[in-house]
């Protein structure tokens, strides 16, 4: 899923870029901030999960519950 909220000229975006279907041992994400000329993106790996609800944009973070199938 893709988000967006703009927090000081800057519009960050989280997408979960392999599917909770692909039945991975990791889940890889994608993070982009984009702010005047400038563009970053960083990669992170997340034990897997399925996302449960949407994601709700709190000052710059998101939050969304989420269930594992693995402690």
């Amino acid at each position: 899923g893709l988000r967006v909220s703009p927090v000081g000229d800057q519009f960050k975006v989280l997408s979960l870029v392999t599917s909770p279907d692909q039945f991975l041992d990791y889940h890889l994400h994608e993070f982009i901030t984009l702010g005047g000329q400038q563009v970053s993106r960083n990669q992170v790996t997340t034990a897997p999960y399925y996302p449960v609800t949407d994601g709700l944009c709190i000052n710059g973070s998101i939050y969304y519950a989420a269930w594992a199938p693995k402690l």
